[in-house]
């Protein structure tokens, strides 16, 4: 149980230390078009994914998406199982 508390402080702390970080370097990025601010909120997550990986070794699966429409519109009623992969 130990182990678990150690690295779930060392996750938080990095994630708050990259969450801080990204908002500093990346506040320019709000006066750039859309499709660059998307690539920098696409950055962000990509760097939360990468700290669940390596220090909480959490991956996540999607299931089903092989019956989403491929045209069109739809609603998406996902089910979450822990604050994680609302990010995702």
């Amino acid at each position: 149980m130990k182990r678990a508390w150690v690295r779930s402080t060392l996750f938080n702390l990095s994630f708050y230390s990259w969450t801080a970080f990204a908002c500093i370097v990346f506040l320019p990025g709000l006066l750039l078009p859309r499709q660059y601010f998307l690539w920098i909120v696409r950055a962000w997550i990509s760097g939360c994914t990468f700290l669940e990986r390596t220090i909480m070794n959490l991956h996540h699966e999607i299931r089903g998406a092989e019956n989403l429409p491929k045209t069109g519109s739809y609603i998406a009623a996902c089910k979450h199982e822990s604050p994680y992969e609302t990010i995702k």
